[in-house]
């Protein structure tokens, strides 16, 4: 009986260890696996931050750009509307003078 109880003793502490080592093994494997998931997910997100990044110099460059157009339009434009003031105050001054010449003409023959 002694004897008996001794194996079946025996058994069940190598059925104990077998699950034990079964465990850790189990665990050892899904540890090996969320570190390689871990690892993927943060290239992706590298890789992501990378291509945003890119794509945000991309932006800045062509807002830059168009900036730069714009500010080159308006300044073509104040150009143009001062050359038009010019040529009217011009106009005008022509104008001006040629009244007060044939004002002039007329005050002499009066005379």
């Amino acid at each position: 009986m002694a004897m008996h109880q001794k194996m079946v003793e025996h058994q069940k502490m190598a059925i104990h260890q077998k699950m034990a080592e079964h465990q850790k093994t189990v665990l050892h494997q899904t540890q090996l696996h969320l570190h390689q998931k871990m690892a993927m997910h943060q290239k992706m997100a590298e890789h992501q931050m990378t291509v945003l990044h890119r794509k945000m110099v991309l932006h800045q460059k062509t807002a830059m750009h168009q900036r730069n157009h714009h500010l080159t339009y308006r300044l073509f434009l104040q150009k143009l509307i001062q050359l038009q003031l010019a040529l009217l105050l011009m106009m005008t001054n022509a104008n001006l003078h040629q009244d007060l010449l044939q004002s002039l003409k007329q005050l002499h023959k009066k005379k």
